[in-house]
């Protein structure tokens, strides 16, 4: 399988710390599963050149981590030169990670993405993981909504207003996502097949790619399974408000392009209808 995440949302504690601290957790919970090979990719989609600071890091997990069944690797998402502005870019950058594995390796059994960040502990991977491999289900979404299982720790009041407010916009804006109490999901597994239709599919590059993503999933005919995971806010990670106005504007367009396909179907079954009709 591939763990592939990006540097969104780790400004607020250091970078080598976070990058040893996900790998540890990511090892002590895949390396004792008999026969799966896993490897992890991390995206450098920053607008800074941390490249010296991330390659000494995966360094220091390759000599300190005793890692039996993984493998580490960086890729840039500008090989050419980086932007100076500091644009939310995390759909893009997991994205280009997932299509760089897809091109250059070919045939896995599961694709995830996760944040750098520590606020999903790695322990929970494998019973997300689990449904996929054994190909029980297509995709394996991990979600915070207590009524799915989940938990949320220490966002206080305004956090969890904002992720229900935020949800309840998703599911009117785009109803087929009404059955999903978190559409935000912070970890969603896929097998390669429900990975190369995403990557067909989704347009989004800003933080509210999640939405589009489960609803690509489910209007390619993919079998998804939800189960609950524990999220935790921490000290000093605040996504910025001015992102807000980006998130609703992408849900105006996310339901904009659902709306353009449904009519799409429509005209087709009519034209199916017509023809039959014909013929007979």
């Amino acid at each position: 399988m591939a763990v592939v995440t990006c540097l969104y949302d780790t400004g607020f504690s250091s970078l080598k710390r976070q990058i040893k601290a996900r790998v540890k957790q990511i090892a002590n919970a895949l390396d004792d599963i008999p026969l799966l090979s896993w490897l992890f990719l991390l995206v450098d989609d920053g607008p800074g050149d941390q490249s010296d600071e991330i390659a000494a890091a995966l360094k220091a997990c390759q000599d300190t981590l005793k890692i039996k069944q993984g493998t580490l690797e960086c890729i840039p998402l500008f090989p050419n030169g980086r932007p100076r502005n500091k644009r939310d870019r995390k759909g893009w950058a997991i994205r280009h990670g997932f299509q760089h594995l897809i091109t250059e390796q070919p045939g896995w059994d599961a694709l995830t993405y996760i944040n750098l960040n520590l606020k999903v502990d790695m322990a929970q991977l494998p019973t997300v993981l689990k449904p996929v491999l054994f190909h029980e289900c297509d995709v394996a979404i991990g979600t915070r909504s207590p009524g799915e299982g989940g938990c949320v720790l220490g966002a206080g009041f305004a956090g969890r207003l904002k992720s229900v407010v935020y949800n309840s916009l998703a599911t009117s804006a785009l109803p087929p996502l009404k059955p999903y109490a978190d559409t935000n999901a912070p970890v969603k597994i896929g097998s390669e097949a429900a990975i190369r239709h995403l990557l067909d599919v989704a347009r989004v590059e800003d933080v509210s790619f999640d939405t589009e993503w489960v609803l690509a999933f489910l209007e390619g005919g993919f079998e998804i399974e939800t189960i609950g995971v524990i999220w935790s806010q921490l000290k000093g990670s605040r996504p910025p408000w001015t992102s807000v106005p980006k998130v609703l504007l992408s849900l105006v367009d996310q339901r904009r392009r659902w709306l353009r396909r449904q009519f799409r179907g429509k005209k087709r079954r009519l034209h199916r209808s017509a023809a039959r009709t014909t013929s007979s």
